[in-house]
């Protein structure tokens, strides 16, 4: 009985809701803000190397001392098979590139250059140059790091804008 009239009320009161959602709105069209490509490159600079780039090898043996008993003190020696083929600069490389901020790609004549530097500085402060590839082996990670801070220092960032 009242069926109809209510359909009609509510398409009434429908039609009344949408006109006043129309006059009382702007339509904004859609923008898309799209960010430049962000650079990061590390500017060309010279390994500072007076210090941190002054290791002297260490021993190549282990001691290994017996606690029980008469103390007995033994020696085992250390082979080095490796790192035999790469020389101190490679080295040096590798140990760069696994910092998650260095690009081989982008920096391979400046890490190349850097480490070629810190491999010349390490040479000169050896008591026996002939040391230089032990001496790079075993303090690679400890170069590699000192290389990396200075380069932190060179790193930059653009500042990208929207097109």
């Amino acid at each position: 009985m009242f069926g109809d009239s209510v359909v009609a009320e509510a398409e009434e009161i429908y039609e009344i809701i949408v006109k006043s959602h129309q006059g009382n709105i702007i339509e904004i069209p859609p923008i898309d803000m799209v960010q430049q490509e962000v650079s990061v490159w590390c500017e060309r600079f010279d390994l500072d190397t007076v210090s941190g780039f002054t290791y002297q090898p260490q021993g190549e043996e282990i001691p290994v001392v017996e606690l029980t008993g008469e103390r007995k003190i033994d020696t085992i020696g250390v082979r080095h098979e490796a790192y035999i083929k790469d020389n101190p600069v490679q080295q040096l490389v590798s140990e760069l590139i696994d910092y998650s901020d260095v690009d081989y790609d982008e920096n391979a004549e400046l890490l190349f250059r850097l480490a070629q530097q810190a491999d010349k500085s390490n040479s000169e402060n050896l008591e026996d140059p002939g040391k230089l590839v032990l001496t790079i082996r075993q303090f690679r990670k400890h170069i590699a790091h000192n290389i990396h801070q200075q380069m932190r220092a060179n790193f930059w960032i653009s500042e990208p804008d929207y097109i």
